[in-house]
């Protein structure tokens, strides 16, 4: 529930920065209950690189990405959502498009219906 409640926020956010930091509780309670939870930790990462790249570059929201996309590709390696949420990091935290494209390609490769990849 808390998992869906925070893709539901992140996804039609009101107040932009506070509901993404809603969302971002949310994840992290979902997580707290199950630390495997690959698609949560992948949602997170992808929450907070779009946060850092958006509204606050700090190193909180850039480690927070980062450690949860290697923590949902530790846990699913192939999980789209996963490579998708890496590049996300790389692309909008590192700049680097080329590394990034890669990894998008890759969440294409294992879901080639994920509609993010192709925004």
């Amino acid at each position: 529930m808390l998992y869906l409640q925070a893709n539901q926020i992140s996804e039609n956010p009101d107040s932009l920065l506070q509901d993404y930091k809603t969302a971002r509780e949310r994840y992290s309670q979902a997580i707290a209950l199950d630390p495997v939870f690959a698609l949560a930790h992948a949602r997170l990462a992808s929450l907070c690189a779009a946060v850092f790249h958006l509204y606050e570059p700090t190193e909180e929201w850039r480690d927070t990405a980062r450690s949860g996309a290697e923590t949902a590709l530790h846990f699913q390696p192939n999980l789209a959502e996963a490579h998708l949420a890496l590049g996300q990091c790389i692309y909008w935290i590192h700049q680097d498009h080329g590394r990034a494209l890669e990894r998008f390609e890759i969440a294409s490769y294992f879901r080639p219906t994920i509609a993010t990849v192709f925004a």
